[in-house]
């Protein structure tokens, strides 16, 4: 997924929201909320779409709290059995998962960003080599599962 302004992929990952906690008040801004209050006052917890949580957590008004997609609840299954977590049900469909993942990892510290990203990118792997080997079984080809895998990746990026 490119972050193209255009691309669609991007605008729906965008979408998803992030519960945040704001730091401030913040005066005129309770429409935010879905309610009728005028105002967000300073420690309340919102669901902000992604695109607008950027400039918040960026000028320091507000943190977010991970979302339900990549908990620790969430790390564990993937730890256990990537295949067998539908990540469909946690963002949506068209891989989402993976998109909303790396927006996410923009707004970690460096460490926090680090662990998202082997995680994403060993669950795809995990995911991936499942796919090829039903496809081999599919081919009936015993060469299938080589060709499938040698187009994805380099040797050294299969997990064992």
């Amino acid at each position: 997924m490119d972050d193209d302004y255009y691309s669609i992929d991007s605008i729906l990952a965008e979408n998803q929201k992030i519960l945040c906690t704001f730091k401030v008040d913040i005066p005129d801004m309770g429409h935010l909320d879905g309610g009728t209050g005028h105002d967000i006052k300073a420690k309340s917890k919102i669901q902000i779409p992604m695109w607008m949580v950027y400039a918040l957590i960026y000028t320091d008004t507000a943190e977010f709290l991970m979302p339900p997609p990549f908990t620790s609840r969430v790390r564990n299954a993937l730890n256990a059995e990537a295949r067998s977590v539908k990540l469909s049900n946690l963002v949506g469909q068209g891989g989402l998962w993976y998109g909303f993942g790396r927006m996410v990892m923009n707004l970690l510290d460096d460490s926090g960003a680090d662990d998202m990203s082997n995680m994403l990118v060993k669950v795809f792997l995990l995911r991936i080599i499942a796919l090829c080997a039903v496809i081999t079984q599919l081919a009936s080809s015993s060469t299938a599962l080589d060709e499938c895998l040698s187009t994805y990746f380099i040797p050294a990026d299969i997990p064992s």
